[in-house]
């Protein structure tokens, strides 16, 4: 029923912006695009910078939306050298558009760090982005973000299967599938048993190590569902119902869920709401004392 004053409150407003559009354009900058920031977020993400804690610290002191981790691997199965995942985000604090880069790092024999693999996506579509302090001063965005690369890499053949005919893999009740390689990709590098590298916060991203890739913007898996559904308040205990260690739950089990988070959603909408009316109604407060008008002076009586 709501629709249709909707879309006419919609058009309305687009057909008084279109007049002006291609001038308001031409007179502003021109809005940043994730992929301008791979770059820069490449470049923080280098074994040259290993003292993560100063490097955030300095970051944060040039007023920059942008953030390091480093996660200690195990050493590498083919030769057993060193090895380190360092992941960096680097984005516009206005907008919260930005990339991540996360780099997999081995140590050479003379001790040098050579780049073994690097997988680049937005971090809006991870949830991981890093916004001015000021916007949420009680939040501790840079240890968010640092816990999000903690999880360890496993092999591909632990994600669960991709039947054939099905639209995506067999993912645990409740979790919600948000995107990632074609089901013929995807099963190939879980029969090649390739290394898998996750970040959470909120959304599960993983990427494959497949050899010949040196750089990838497409992550074999991206889920989300984890905390409503199964109130995983970690990254580790996000990855365990990911892999099947969690018992899934059961449809009526899912729905409840469902319910919950729909009642709570309304509920803060209602809230909302409210809280805008008693803003309004402080403002203009019939009961409040006015202030009387000020009364005319008479002018003086003319002399005769």
């Amino acid at each position: 029923m709501l629709q249709k004053p909707v879309v006419s409150v919609c058009a309305l407003l687009l057909a008084s912006v279109v007049p002006t559009f291609s001038e308001a354009q031409s007179q502003r900058p021109m809005m940043p695009h994730w992929e301008d920031y791979i770059r820069s977020a490449s470049a923080i993400a280098r074994p040259t910078k290993l003292d993560k804690v100063k490097l955030n610290q300095d970051l944060e002191k040039q007023g920059r939306c942008a953030a390091a981790a480093i996660k200690n691997l195990p050493a590498s199965e083919a030769d057993g050298r060193a090895m380190k995942l360092i992941a960096a985000y680097d984005g516009d604090c206005s907008t919260g558009v930005g990339a991540i880069a996360m780099t997999v790092w081995k140590q050479s024999g003379n001790g040098v760090w050579e780049q073994h693999n690097r997988w680049v996506t937005a971090g809006a579509e991870v949830n991981l982005v890093i916004l001015p302090k000021e916007f949420a001063p009680q939040v501790d965005q840079i240890g968010r973000f640092e816990s999000a690369f903690q999880l360890d890499p496993f092999h591909a053949s632990k994600l669960p299967a991709w039947a054939s005919g099905k639209i995506m893999p067999n993912l645990a009740a409740g979790l919600e599938w948000r995107g990632g390689m074609e089901r013929d990709l995807y099963e190939a590098v879980r029969g090649g048993d390739y290394q898998i590298f996750c970040a959470y916060l909120y959304t599960m991203a993983c990427f494959a190590d497949l050899p010949g890739r040196n750089t990838s913007q497409t992550p074999i898996l991206v889920t989300r569902g984890y905390a409503d559904m199964y109130e995983a308040k970690s990254p580790h205990a996000a990855l365990d119902v990911l892999l099947g260690k969690t018992p899934s739950l059961t449809p009526s089990q899912v729905a409840e869920k469902q319910r919950a988070v729909e009642e709570m959603v309304e509920k803060a909408a209602r809230d909302a709401v409210s809280a805008a009316i008693n803003q309004v109604g402080l403002r203009e407060d019939p009961t409040a004392p006015k202030k009387a008008a000020p009364q005319a002076t008479p002018p003086p009586p003319k002399k005769r």
